[in-house]
């Protein structure tokens, strides 16, 4: 497995969600059998109405989405001198740092079970959260495959294959999207 220095897993938080899971009679999937195509992806948004009622997931989520928003603010702290030079680029770094934004919304709607303020979230909590996670991860496949096209190392057509870690209403408007070709956001949700 190739590890990035900037997005480490923790694996004690690895060990605590999948004992949510069995718990919770969740199967566990890997994500590169998703996107090879060997293993559907189950509804993430079933998923995660399950897991936000168990603080143990919660707690464990606020850790990973913690260290994973620092690990994007220092890649973008790091690229912004580069980035803020062109029009183009400065418009690539105002992206990068909406998905940033999207990540710390996530975590403040666990913040208060992460801080023991409160026992777990309430129907309208979990509902929130489940369309906030959508969105960042709509919005993260969305972001990653216009900058790999801005690379030039895939055509205009060119999908990325973390589409089929998305629910069918998302992947729907990806192709809209594509076809009309001019989006004023390189992400799928504003």
């Amino acid at each position: 497995m190739v590890e990035d220095v900037d997005f480490r897993g923790d694996p004690t938080l690895t060990a605590q969600i999948r004992s949510v899971l069995v718990r919770n009679h969740l199967p566990e999937f890997g994500e590169h059998l998703v996107i090879n195509g060997t293993s559907s992806v189950p509804s993430v948004e079933r998923s995660l109405e399950i897991l936000a009622k168990d603080a143990e997931w919660l707690i464990a989520a606020y850790s990973l989405l913690r260290g994973l928003s620092h690990g994007f603010r220092s890649v973008i702290a790091r690229w912004a001198p580069l980035l803020a030079g062109t029009d183009r680029s400065a418009r690539i770094l105002a992206e990068l740092a909406h998905q940033s934004e999207e990540l710390t919304r996530l975590q403040v709607i666990l913040l208060p079970v992460a801080r023991q303020q409160s026992d777990g979230l309430s129907d309208e909590g979990i509902q929130k959260l489940v369309l906030a996670w959508r969105k960042a991860l709509a919005n993260a496949v969305a972001l990653d495959e216009a900058l790999t096209r801005l690379s030039g190392k895939r055509g205009t057509g060119w999908t990325g294959d973390g589409r089929r870690l998305l629910g069918a209403d998302d992947v729907a408007r990806l192709r809209e999207r594509d076809l009309r070709r001019t989006t004023g956001t390189m992400r799928l949700h504003p």
